[in-house]
């Protein structure tokens, strides 16, 4: 037997699980109504929960997609090749990491392309295979769309790509050294969001991100099939704190040398209007002193 004594009631817990629990809700509301403890009314609150940057939001785990055994084994055989992990006090290295036996000094300005959601990698695979020279960063979150890629670039040889399993905004902020990286950046496809603008790849967070890490003259090349996704994105990159520093040029050349994807095709199959963007990063130049 359990004994609990509240202000004014005192109980015996019964060997029955479910009368003692019973029993002990009903001794703990009357100790808290004899108490006159308050009981707080969050229906009014105005407080705004606050999530550690360093915590994963729940979803994640939720919309991670189911992974088979033969992906699970490309993970474990070809991520040691071909992916690429970081801390929050040890950022990635990329010119050691595509050139492990190359001098620093020789391959730090090697021409660097980031795609953001490269999913199974249909794009970077392509970009890699038609620009050898050119090395390409792939970060996805879903590690079903990664094991296919890294079988993908092995079946092909390919030496010019890497990947990172994380989260965009995580991997701008913390996961790469605090100097221009990038000369071109590729968003296609990105989720809509209709119910939570904020969660959306093209966000301000995202793109102060993009600016802190793209060479001068880098292009931003994002495509869309989302009505509406356009107009949010020129929305954006034209408003206060990026205007200065992005320019939009044409997207003619970019979008016919941009490779279908399996995205696209889906959206061109429902009907929809396929929109490329392309923004130039051409910031101020520094003040002369």
């Amino acid at each position: 037997y359990l004994v609990i004594v509240g202000k004014d009631a005192k109980i015996k817990m019964s060997r029955r699980p479910i009368i003692g629990l019973l029993a002990l809700l009903a001794s703990v509301f009357a100790t808290t109504a004899a108490m006159n403890v308050p009981i707080r009314d969050t229906s009014t609150s105005t407080t705004t929960r606050v999530r550690s940057r360093n915590t994963k939001p729940a979803w994640y785990k939720a919309r991670q997609r189911p992974i088979t055994p033969g992906q699970k084994a490309a993970l474990r055989t070809l991520w040691p090749q071909y992916g690429l992990t970081f801390s929050y006090h040890s950022p990635l290295d990329l010119p050691s990491a595509f050139h492990p036996r190359t001098p620093k000094t020789t391959t730090a300005t090697t021409p660097t392309t980031l795609e953001i959601g490269c999913g199974a990698g249909e794009a970077l695979l392509e970009y890699a295979a038609s620009n050898p020279s050119r090395n390409f960063l792939g970060v996805d979150w879903y590690r079903s769309g990664l094991a296919t890629c890294c079988t993908a670039l092995n079946v092909r040889g390919l030496t010019n790509a890497r990947l990172v399993r994380a989260d965009a905004h995580l991997l701008l902020d913390r996961g790469l050294p605090p100097a221009p990286t990038f000369d071109e950046v590729l968003i296609f496809f990105p989720d809509p969001w209709y119910r939570a603008e904020e969660r959306r790849m093209v966000r301000a967070e995202i793109i102060e991100g993009i600016g802190k890490r793209m060479r001068r003259g880098g292009v931003l090349h994002v495509a869309t099939d989302v009505v509406g996704y356009p107009d949010h994105v020129r929305e954006l990159l034209e408003s206060d704190g990026f205007k200065e520093t992005w320019r939009e040029v044409d997207a003619a050349e970019r979008r016919a040398r941009r490779p279908s994807t399996k995205y696209e095709r889906d959206g061109i199959a429902a009907g929809r209007t396929v929109v490329d963007l392309c923004y130039v990063f051409d910031p101020p130049e520094p003040e002369q002193n």
